[in-house]
């Protein structure tokens, strides 16, 4: 049996949680551009956004349920997937409904994330959990800002909002 790596498992999760951070932060800078490009409204552009809001609690509930007997590798993996097809959806939408599902698909991967490496981080780190998981929830907001701050900046030099979203790729 391979021993575990508790660093290189605690940075992965890590970075999967600024995976998820950056979500926000990306879409929410590029969400006007989005109604612009696509003719929606306001309560259409609401909509799409707030389902990443009723995805992610989805996710943390159902995750948090089959964790333990799918195991946290499966549940990442299914995380990673979730991701990749809500980018890839968001990078090629054409209009409400792919916004509405690749939206849907970024909340469910966003909650997926939560509810694998939350028992991850606190099984690597039995007698410091608590900080443990302080030091990974640092990434959430800190992610929400580097994400914003992308979008700011490359917005500036005139980058495309799919190349953006890519970024979480």
């Amino acid at each position: 049996m391979q021993a575990v790596n508790r660093n290189q498992l605690f940075v992965g999760s890590c970075l999967a949680l600024l995976v998820t951070s950056l979500s926000f932060g990306i879409r929410a800078g590029i969400l006007g551009r989005l109604g612009t490009e696509f003719g929606l409204d306001k309560a259409e552009l609401g909509t799409i956004a707030a389902t990443a809001f009723w995805g992610f609690p989805l996710a943390v509930i159902i995750g948090g349920i089959v964790v333990d007997s799918i195991g946290m590798k499966r549940l990442l993996v299914l995380a990673f997937l979730f991701h990749l097809a809500g980018i890839l959806l968001t990078v090629f939408s054409n209009g409400f409904w792919s916004l509405f599902m690749s939206t849907l698909l970024i909340g469910i991967a966003n909650g997926t994330v939560e509810a694998a490496c939350n028992p991850l981080v606190a099984s690597l780190y039995p007698d410091n959990k608590t900080t443990k998981l302080n030091h990974f929830h640092l990434w959430f907001p800190g992610g929400i800002f580097i994400g914003t701050l992308l979008v700011f900046m490359l917005d500036k030099v005139g980058v495309s909002w799919q190349v953006q979203v890519g970024l979480m790729l």
